[in-house]
């Protein structure tokens, strides 16, 4: 198959008109191997453009990556039959806002497939549609298929940002759901043979232009999932941990607790810090660089809770020296749930249910123009369970930090004895104006 050229987007902010260049795509028969890609020029008369922001997305089985930068040349590597993706360029402006996307999107068939076979597809459509719009639905053309080998359809869509669904069948119509601003991608639909073999890719690209919504849908950032694989430095001066391992999404933390069982703030445990992603394009962001306000923790424990003293779990912000804001939960005489600073939580009684879940909010703000913040006055509310949850306790700490580097504060567990838990954060970022 020949590489499909598709229409152009167009991203509007702060009066500012910055247009992308063309999508493209690569897809390559079984055995086939990626070119190299470089973007071209963006246009950007105004010069807003002050750095470039990759983003390689894949199917989850794909052990495929992605060297280079700037606008290219980007390779790709590792890619085997079966894998695809999607490799875009985030053109972001000095404040770190993008202003325009480019996107070029990758496969290689399975073995099997046929990529020379005699099964065309119908030319590539797109859909762009300005911020808050809804996707059209796509009817795919027929293939041209003179021999009748196609024996049915497959369909999938690859998306920047992992939110959009597909619904349909055939060759449609299909239903692009769920997606949101800033987002795009494309829907994929394969012709297979009876042997479910890939014959010919007819492909639709689509997207929703960068902006934000005026209800304050888009105030949160989605969830992203904490593993140990994600930590990027360990502090452990009590020598506690033992080991730590993932099991599915859980994170399940072995090793000693402190030499007091008043020692159970998150100073005493062992910290894992991780890097402060955006889980709403994977970029690496600072908290100081003015585009959030908050963060907030949601987890579960499994089969190990605090359950004697000094046991404990916190999630929080952290600058590494004696700077920070956490909650979670606790055991000293009984089970706690508890909020505070690095050095000094305070608790209140609260009973751990099975299946209950735990949301800790904590602010995390430019104080000015400079490298320090504001993190504090965190929270932590229980809920009875994850399906239709209802309150069932909360703690308000008074504590409050007031010199945290925004610049080095990054989110922060603490853990002390046998604990298993799963753990999600998601950023908030400055309201959207309702007025």
């Amino acid at each position: 198959m020949g590489i499909a050229r598709v229409a152009v987007t167009r991203v509007t902010r702060d009066y500012a008109v910055v247009r992308p260049p063309l999508p493209t795509t690569d897809f390559q028969s079984s055995g086939g191997t990626l070119g190299a890609k470089t973007f071209d020029a963006f246009v950007d008369p105004e010069r807003v453009i002050a750095r470039y922001e990759a983003i390689f997305k894949k199917n989850s089985s794909s052990s495929a990556t992605v060297s280079g930068s700037k606008r290219g040349p980007y390779t790709i590597s590792g890619a085997a039959d079966g894998d695809q993706g999607v490799l875009a360029i985030n053109a972001k402006d000095k404040d770190g806002n993008t202003v325009a996307t480019a996107i070029h999107v990758w496969g290689i068939a399975s073995a099997g497939g046929g990529g020379d076979s005699i099964v065309t597809p119908p030319s590539s459509t797109t859909n762009y549609v300005a911020a808050d719009a809804t996707l059209s639905q796509k009817t795919f053309s027929a293939f041209t298929d003179a021999d009748g080998i196609t024996a049915g359809y497959s369909a999938s869509i690859i998306s920047n940002l992992g939110n959009a669904t597909v619904s349909g069948s055939g060759l449609g119509a299909y239903t692009i759901s769920s997606a949101v601003n800033g987002e795009f991608g494309v829907l994929k639909l394969d012709a297979k043979d009876s042997s479910n073999n890939i014959v010919a890719t007819a492909v639709h690209a689509w997207g929703i232009t960068n902006g934000y919504a005026t209800d304050g849908s888009q105030d949160f950032s989605p969830w992203k999932l904490l593993s140990t694989a994600d930590i990027i430095a360990t502090t452990d001066t009590g020598a506690l941990e033992t080991s730590k391992a993932m099991s599915g999404n859980e994170i399940q933390f072995r090793g000693s607790v402190p030499v007091t069982a008043t020692d159970y703030h998150p100073d005493n445990g062992c910290r894992y810090r991780f890097n402060m992603i955006d889980p709403k394009d994977d970029s690496t962001i600072s908290a100081g660089g003015g585009s959030i306000i908050g963060i907030q923790y949601y987890f579960k424990f499994g089969t190990n809770a605090p359950s004697t003293n000094a046991n404990f779990f916190y999630c929080g912000l952290w600058d590494g020296t004696t700077q920070g804001s956490f909650g979670g939960g606790v055991y000293y005489n009984a089970t706690r749930i508890g909020a505070g600073t690095y050095t000094g939580i305070t608790t209140t009684p609260y009973t751990f249910q099975a299946g209950n879940v735990f949301l800790v909010d904590i602010m995390m703000a430019d104080d000015a123009n400079d490298t320090s913040g504001v993190a504090g006055l965190p929270s932590i509310k229980a809920f009875d369970d994850d399906s239709t949850p209802a309150r069932a306790a909360s703690f308000v700490s008074s504590q409050q930090t007031t010199t945290i580097s925004a610049t080095a504060t990054r989110p922060t567990l603490s853990f002390s004895g046998d604990i298993d838990v799963t753990v999600y954060y998601r950023l908030a970022y400055a309201p959207t104006t309702p007025f």
